[in-house]
């Protein structure tokens, strides 16, 4: 029927007998809003083609319809068991919306009058994607490949063939047998059995039997042999030969004839029986549980169904039975269609054995969660990058343990995981973790604001000594839903004005044709990030501001990143290097297990893991400069500003200088220098000393009551002693000195420092210096020092 307004959908108790009807409308004012490729209401009930895995009847996510609930019996109030999606528009619960809301999959309803069950219904809720089916098996597929891949890595044999005794329930199994489906209706084991079918492995054999002389013997060194063997013979004038002398009564003839009957064609069928098996004993163990499962029945009767068809495809004749596994055999390792039948059956055997602790959220009863499929699914393929970066090194124990429900996975949504490594670039050595789902909370100094969780964190820490400053963060958020940039950040306002312009505004008028205001407005908010999308109310640019919030709330965060199923990519960075940064990458499922985007993502990776290792990137420099700047205690007292600085006064070296007498104080104020001792004497200074690069010089000591500032003006000038008596120098007892020189600093500065508090700063900043050496500090020890405000 496909696409219709109204469906009546049978109420039927567990006997099979209709005790009602589940009317469900489209709404009359909007008609649905699944646009010109989507139906709101689709009916594939008389459809012989349609898909066996879905119900017939499927309505679409973020739809709203009408619902009316028919009873074939009295019945004053109707209940369902899923009063999320079952909205009554009055207290009989007959009528109302029915909601589906993000749900994807099978919904099964169950009807309720008072505490007597009425029966059940089921319908199916579509993605608004188109290809979400084929990308919900791609993915499955693709994470049943990725964990039985880190089960084989991570365990020995003898504990890959541990399996758990006693009937799992029902969730295990049915989990268990999506993997397996996933598995069996790829396309890549269809593939493999047509190529296997059309050009199938044969084997030449010999085989004997007894003729007479006068049949056709072919010539073999064999028959020239038993010619002069003894035993029976026959006269010689036999048949129409020449050979007129007595000859054996028979010979053994060899001849050779081809057969199909060989180790890899055994495999083959094996292989299909096995799993066959396989999936009907997870059929009677799900009966046995006693669950409501005719969804779960009606999809393993299909993959029956499949695997019946391809048995019945390689029913070669003459195959006789598997008497050993082959698994060195040369066809199977590497012979076309061959080679896939072995290695999807070696994932099939662990498949089988793997309980996967997200699951449940991905496809209970009855849903295909999509979305957090996706977001797992992108985990392993990230994952998967940064252990090919690192020369797969990484460690995945964490991930996977043994358990009584078998080998768990332990990934689910909301509990954290980390994967660590380590790796070299640019010969520094880099450590790697790769998060699922941390928690950045105040409380253990992740944000600073409130507590974030993106879906996956990648930390890179250079190990060399002293460098743990340059440790750094990015983040990446899985969305499903959005295919183009525009549903992620919005419209590009690259044309937006700055509101710095003096151009005239322009009002335009209806009346004169033309847009009015509330128009602008409207253009206005999507150029601001304040539109809304009209079905959701959600922000348009909610995921850019997101980005914004990971990198800027999150302590030592430097990038934060979208990943999602379309094609475009976008990348800002908010200086000139790849860090600090944000933007988005498109990441897909493919038929042949190749994430297309992959290469792009593991470019980008590859590219932050090489910035984060150089030493002389801006990049750098700013997170030393930040963990500098922030490392201790901020000054409590409110400080006056020093005009006549020029960089910040934690970043501003000066030199407490110490003023013998009155005579030296003559000298300095005289001359414009201030000297510093070379002659390696009590006091003196070194060739490249710090205080060489002092930019300005506070004066204190006994003839000084009120400390003096100085500003350096030039570079240090070498003086000899000659030179120091010819410049007037009171008492010169050093060979060599250094001259800084100086000039004073006048304004509000110029009184406010005090010889005692410099005498306690020098004590502070040099307890162990001799009386009167020169002692470097900067403009922030000196204004905290001189507790003035």
């Amino acid at each position: 029927m496909g696409a219709v307004g109204q469906v009546k959908l049978r109420i039927k108790d567990g006997n099979g007998q209709v005790r009602g009807q589940l009317i469900v409308k489209i709404l009359p004012q909007t008609g649905g809003r699944g646009g010109g490729t989507l139906a709101p209401l689709v009916d594939e009930t008389d459809n012989p083609d349609r898909d066996p895995f879905l119900e017939p009847v499927q309505l679409l996510e973020g739809e709203e319809y009408l619902y009316r609930i028919v009873c074939f019996e009295p019945a004053t109030v109707v209940t369902t068991d899923q009063e999320s999606l079952f909205h009554p528009d009055n207290a009989t619960g007959k009528r109302g919306r029915l909601r589906p809301g993000l749900y994807t999959g099978t919904v099964e309803v169950r009807f309720f009058v008072g505490d007597h069950e009425l029966g059940t219904t089921s319908f199916e809720v579509r993605s608004r994607k188109v290809d979400y089916l084929t990308q919900y098996r791609w993915m499955l597929r693709d994470i049943a490949e990725a964990m039985t891949e880190l089960i084989m890595e991570s365990f020995t044999p003898s504990e890959q063939r541990f399996v758990a005794g006693g009937t799992q329930d029902a969730a295990t199994l049915y989990q268990r047998f999506a993997f397996l489906r996933s598995i069996i209706l790829d396309e890549a084991l269809e593939d493999a059995i047509i190529c296997i079918v059309n050009r199938p492995h044969r084997a030449w054999v010999e085989a004997s039997e007894w003729r007479r002389p006068s049949q056709l013997i072919p010539s073999s060194s064999s028959v020239a042999r038993q010619l002069t063997r003894p035993g029976p013979r026959i006269g010689g004038d036999v048949g129409t030969g020449v050979i007129r002398y007595p000859l054996p009564a028979k010979l053994e003839a060899v001849r050779t004839r081809e057969t199909l009957d060989t180790e890899p064609n055994r495999f083959v069928r094996f292989a299909l029986q096995q799993w066959r098996w396989l999936v009907e004993d997870i059929s009677q163990a799900l009966q046995a549980t006693g669950v409501r499962a005719r969804r779960a029945h009606r999809e393993i009767q299909a993959v029956l169904d499949r695997l019946d068809s391809y048995l019945m495809m390689t029913d070669f004749p003459e195959l006789s039975p598997l008497t050993r596994f082959p698994i060195g055999n040369t066809v199977l390792q590497r012979g076309e269609g061959y080679r896939t039948i072995l290695q999807l059956y070696l994932q099939v055997e662990m498949a089988a054995r793997l309980s996967w602790s997200g699951g449940d959220e991905v496809y209970r009863a009855g849903q295909r969660d999509i979305a957090t499929l996706y977001e797992y699914w992108v985990y392993l393929q990230l994952a998967a990058i940064v252990a090919r970066l690192s020369g797969g090194k990484l460690d995945h124990g964490s991930l996977i343990y043994v358990s009584e429900r078998g080998l768990t996975v332990d990934l689910r949504k909301g509990r954290e995981h980390v994967i660590q490594g380590s790796l070299e670039r640019l010969g520094r050595r880099l450590r790697l973790e790769f998060w699922f789902n941390r928690v950045f909370s105040p409380q253990r100094g992740g944000s600073w604001t409130r507590a974030m969780r993106p879906d996956f964190s990648l930390r890179i820490v250079p190990e060399d000594e002293g460098a743990s400053y340059a440790e750094t963060w990015i983040h990446f958020d899985t969305k499903y839903r959005v295919e183009t940039i525009t549903q992620l950040f919005g419209a590009s306002s690259g044309t937006v004005s700055d509101g710095l312009d003096s151009a005239p505004v322009i009002e335009r008028h209806p009346a004169d044709g033309q847009v009015s205001g509330a128009a602008d407005a409207v253009d206005e908010r999507q150029d601001f990030g304040d539109a809304e999308d009209v079905k959701t109310g959600r922000p348009l640019r909610a995921d850019l501001l997101k980005m914004h919030a990971y990198k800027d709330a999150i302590r030592r965060s430097s990038g934060a990143y979208v990943i999602y199923p379309g094609i475009e990519e976008e990348r800002r960075v908010e200086y000139h290097e790849i860090l600090p940064g944000l933007g988005a990458f498109p990441l897909r499922p493919t038929k042949d297990g190749l994430a297309d985007g992959s290469d792009v993502l593991t470019g980008f990776i590859e590219d932050v893991m090489l910035h984060v290792a150089s030493q002389v990137t801006q990049h750098e420099r700013e997170l030393y400069w930040v963990t500098r700047a922030y490392t201790g205690t901020p000054p409590a007292l409110p400080i006056r500003a020093a005009e006549f600085l020029s960089k910040p006064p934690a970043d501003t070296p000066v030199l407490l200088g110490y003023v013998r007498d009155e005579a030296h104080l003559a000298w300095i104020e005289a001359s414009g220098r201030y000297d510093l001792q070379v002659d390696g004497t009590t006091g003196s200074v070194g060739w490249q000393t710090a205080q060489l690069g002092a930019e300005f010089v506070v004066l204190y000591g006994p003839p000084l009551l009120t400390a003096q500032v100085w500003r350096v003006v030039d570079g240090p000038q070498v003086m000899t002693r000659k030179r120091m008596e010819k410049l007037g120098y009171p008492g010169p007892h050093g060979e060599v000195y250094i001259c800084l020189p100086i000039e004073p600093v006048m304004g509000e500065w110029a009184t406010r420092l005090t010889t005692e508090n410099m005498e306690r700063l020098r004590a502070k900043e040099a307890p162990d210096a001799s009386y009167g050496a020169p002692v470097m500090t900067t403009w922030l020890g000196v204004v905290t020092g001189s507790g003035k405000s």
